[in-house]
């Protein structure tokens, strides 16, 4: 079963409104598309052995298929290559033996999708096997090169490469250390070509899988600890190969300046984004194309083409136009240099709940923007974490951004029981309200529970705790939609089946708190108890008022104009203002009602 909106990993993409440009210095987003091969062991192991009822084989193909699914969906414009290594059969672009090219890099599709779940059953998996054979002569080197091609050989522009490595053999060339020095450099030459290798191990029964035997030294030394252990169940699988598999974006890249001789880069994530249903495209009814908009500005007088250097900004002072290059209103834009500005150190204590405006990000250091920020960046978050502070600074995300004043909590690195990273180690950028951001609300007194009412509201609570984690609850609405749209572009029938775990489990409630449920409701909602407290609401009258006046009446409209104040009325007064005096305004914009009522005093 897919599970739509899963993109795993941390970090999203921005979608939040402000603006997060690279118009610094230090931003450079990566704007290719993203590309995964993922290269299956064929070997006889993965046959042989098996996890949660299917073969290791058969799993990598599951994996691949809710992969499939999920890009389709989300990021359906990412390239999605298979090899398979240590087959019989041989195809690929280069004619090596042992290692069969099952699916070019290319995007996702649905008949793609439908011959990857015919996998997915016993009966064509076995045909296939049978098809593809067994061969342990094999050449990790040459089957990397084979990947290496497909990148190179792709017609699109590439952003991040990956390819997700699964096998459950630790040493593949144990008895030829010809073939392990031809793998190591080709490892080595991935890296060089920007080419990110992960290995997705999967355990063997009763084999210890040893990554220092060979893979260590193959793949990024950098996540050699979260490799321990190789994974035993198809989710946990699922989750790694999602984390991989989905391209850590940053939103911005920025300097974090601690003082005036203290700087150092980070890069800015963010870690939760409101999952929507994506937004409609028009299509060329005749080629069943998008259709590219764009905008284009024409001059009213001479009907030409203007270009963006064509247009300029004015200003009105004293009756005059002052004329303003584009180049001169981005200086007065800019406030001051992007990034973070460190202005001090409150305690954590002082960070309140209800300061909350927006979704929170995330920076994680950047060491590719400013030699030895990782070193300044792990310092300042452990003297954070010791002392129990939080930094605060003025955030200016880009040259044009308005400045924002934001907490950073710290948050030390946690992993699961598999070594794999839970949370990584950084700073949440909490974004702080100004004083008109906060409303001070009147409630009228309400009558408080009494000491029992507490207590057995507190035994009801105690009985109906759960363990919460929000990959339990998915979108309903989502997930229905894309389910829907799922079996329509895959011409299934029926659309696959969904529970919706919002749902309250009324019978497990009353299984498990019936007794606590009747005593709460017994103590605070007894026989006798009024339930229409606030009488009925046909006795009260509504009233409203409705105040007509003339809004002018009392503006001396040419003394204001003659003063250069016209810009402090509101539209509606210059609005009534110039139908009683017929003035005639090219718009109903303020500037052109200022512009009218300057030109019928001849200002």
């Amino acid at each position: 079963m897919s599970f739509w909106g899963d993109s795993g990993g941390f970090f999203e993409e921005n979608s939040d409104e402000e603006s997060f440009s690279d118009s610094n210095p230090v931003s450079s987003l990566n704007h290719g598309r993203d590309s995964v091969i993922f290269l299956i062991d064929a070997t006889e192991s993965m046959v042989e052995n098996s996890i949660d009822g299917a073969t290791l084989f058969q799993t990598c193909f599951k994996c691949l298929h809710s992969v499939l699914l999920s890009k389709i969906i989300s990021r359906e414009k990412d390239l999605i290559g298979v090899v398979l290594f240590g087959t019989n059969v041989k195809k690929n672009e280069s004619d090596f033996d042992n290692i069969y090219e099952y699916q070019s890099l290319d995007m996702p599709e649905a008949n793609q999708i439908l011959k990857v779940e015919n996998l997915l059953s016993e009966k064509p998996i076995k045909e296939f096997i049978k098809h593809l054979g067994h061969s342990n002569s094999f050449s990790i080197s040459e089957a990397l090169w084979a990947c290496s091609s497909m990148f190179a050989n792709s017609s699109y522009k590439l952003g991040k490469k990956t390819i997700l490595l699964f096998t459950t053999t630790d040493d593949p060339h144990s008895n030829n250390l010809n073939l392990k020095k031809q793998a190591l450099k080709r490892g080595r030459d991935l890296s060089d070509l920007g080419i990110d290798l992960q290995l997705m191990h999967l355990k063997k029964e009763n084999h210890h899988f040893d990554v220092s035997a060979f893979y260590k030294d193959l793949i990024n030394t950098e996540d050699y600890n979260t490799l321990i252990d190789p994974s035993e169940k198809f989710e946990e699988l699922l989750t790694r190969v999602r984390i991989k598999s989905h391209n850590k974006r940053t939103v911005c890249r920025l300097l974090f300046f601690f003082n005036d001789s203290i700087k150092f880069g980070v890069s800015m994530y963010i870690l939760n984004k409101l999952c929507t249903k994506g937004s409609h495209v028009n299509i060329d009814r005749r080629t069943n194309e998008e259709v590219q908009c764009s905008t284009k500005y024409f001059c009213k007088d001479t009907g030409l083409e203007l270009l963006s250097t064509d247009i300029k900004c004015y200003q009105n002072f004293g009756g005059e136009k002052v004329i303003f290059e584009k180049e001169e209103v981005d200086k007065m834009k800019a406030f001051i240099e992007p990034g973070f500005h460190l202005l001090g150190f409150k305690k954590i204590k002082y960070l309140k709940d209800f300061y909350h405006i927006k979704p929170s990000s995330f920076i994680y250091p950047d060491e590719n923007s400013y030699l030895g920020s990782s070193n300044i960046f792990a310092t300042l978050l452990k003297r954070c974490v010791v002392k129990k502070v939080l930094p605060i600074c003025v955030l200016v995300s880009s040259t044009f951004s308005c400045p924002r004043f934001v907490a950073l909590m710290p948050q030390t690195e946690l992993d699961d029981k598999k070594s794999a990273q839970v949370n990584a180690p950084g700073f949440h950028v909490i974004y702080l309200p100004y004083s008109e951001d906060i409303r001070k609300l009147k409630l009228e007194n309400r009558s408080r529970a009494n000491d029992d009412q507490v207590d057995k509201a507190k035994k009801l609570i105690e009985k109906l705790n759960i363990d919460y984690s929000i990959s339990m609850f998915e979108n309903p609405s989502i997930q229905k939609f894309y389910r829907c749209l799922e079996a329509y572009a895959l011409d299934r029938e029926e659309m696959d089946e969904f529970i919706d775990s919002t749902l309250p489990k009324v019978d497990y409630m009353e299984k498990d708190a019936s007794k606590e449920i009747q005593e709460f409701k017994e103590i605070v909602f007894p026989e006798d108890y009024n339930t229409n407290k606030r009488g009925n609401s046909s006795t009260s009258e509504s009233v409203s008022k409705k105040v007509k006046c003339d809004e002018t009446s009392e503006v001396d409209i040419e003394a204001v104009a003659r003063n250069g104040l016209l810009n402090k009325l509101t539209v509606s007064q210059m609005k009534i203002f110039c139908q009683k005096n017929k003035i005639k305004s090219s718009s109903q914009k303020k500037a052109d009602f200022v512009s009218a009522i300057n030109s019928f005093y001849k200002i």
